[in-house]
């Protein structure tokens, strides 16, 4: 709770991501992310998560039997992806990847190596500059998809759609600049931390036999019997829970939240300054 609006998240994070995804929804504060955490609020309802579902588990399926027959799996290389496959089906409503998904993918890949350049100048020979125009393709493209789909009208199960086509408190639709900020900064943040977590849970599965066995035990004794995963099983997957929130302590593919002071203040007897950077782990 920031009840006295002291901690900017977005000045917290602007040095380490503000180059390339300023105007996403976590470098926003106060009042102005409250007015754009809108855009998002049906895309999040129970109806379309229940949607997202049907659309993910096909595509679940299909790879996870083929991993069944690979002799030389390696979990990393195959979940990132199913990943993509999943990111263009409910995030940009794409029916197959194709080309399209791997290339932007490909200028995800681009962005994030200019992120993290430490030369940062804005020429083509810099990684910095390459994820500059990679940043530019990306833009582009998701307001072309945008256009698209509010010519096309509402209706769409993705998350860009609906996004696309949620109002204000006024009803008015949101600036299409906003909702592209807000789509890309979304699937950049999905991008690789499910891949890492995933990865690191399935590792942890195959240290601690015994915990994979009471992990396994437990979905198959889901009430549905089907061996499809319903939407209503996986609030009964305690304990597939319980193991997915420990290796989020112990592996975090996010290790730390930033925020930045804007006044003093005191915590436990210590005056911490304006303009402090605070990383909480």
């Amino acid at each position: 709770q920031d009840r006295d609006q002291n901690f900017s998240a977005e000045m917290g994070y602007i040095s380490q991501l503000g180059n390339f995804y300023r105007g996403g929804l976590l470098l926003m504060d106060f009042d102005e992310h409250k007015a754009q955490r809108r855009m998002m609020q049906s895309a999040f309802r129970t109806a379309a998560l229940k949607r997202y579902h049907e659309m993910m588990h096909p595509l679940i399926v299909e790879h996870v039997t083929r991993w069944g027959k690979e002799p030389n799996f390696n979990f990393y290389d195959n979940i990132k992806p199913l990943l993509l496959e999943i990111g263009a089906k409910c995030f940009l409503g794409l029916s197959n990847v194709g080309s399209d998904m791997r290339h932007v993918n490909d200028l995800f890949l681009t962005v994030n190596e200019g992120l993290v350049a430490l030369v940062k100048l804005n020429i083509p020979i810099t990684k910095f500059g390459r994820g500059k125009k990679a940043r530019d393709e990306l833009e582009a493209y998701f307001k072309n998809m945008i256009a698209e789909r509010r010519a096309r009208g509402p209706g769409g199960d993705d998350m860009l759609s609906q996004m696309a086509h949620e109002t204000d408190e006024n009803g008015n639709l949101y600036p299409i600049e906003d909702v592209m900020m807000h789509g890309i900064f979304m699937l950049f943040a999905a991008h690789d931390t499910t891949s890492s977590a995933l990865t690191n849970m399935a590792h942890q599965l195959g240290v601690h036999k015994d915990q994979q066995a009471r992990a396994r035990a437990e979905i198959l004794a889901l009430p549905s019997g089907t061996g499809q995963l319903a939407y209503d099983d996986l609030e009964k997957m305690e304990f597939s829970g319980n193991c997915f929130n420990e290796v989020l302590r112990l592996k975090p593919p996010v290790p730390m939240m930033m925020r930045r002071t804007l006044r003093d203040f005191e915590w436990q007897g210590k005056l911490i300054p304006a303009n402090t950077v605070l990383s909480m782990p």
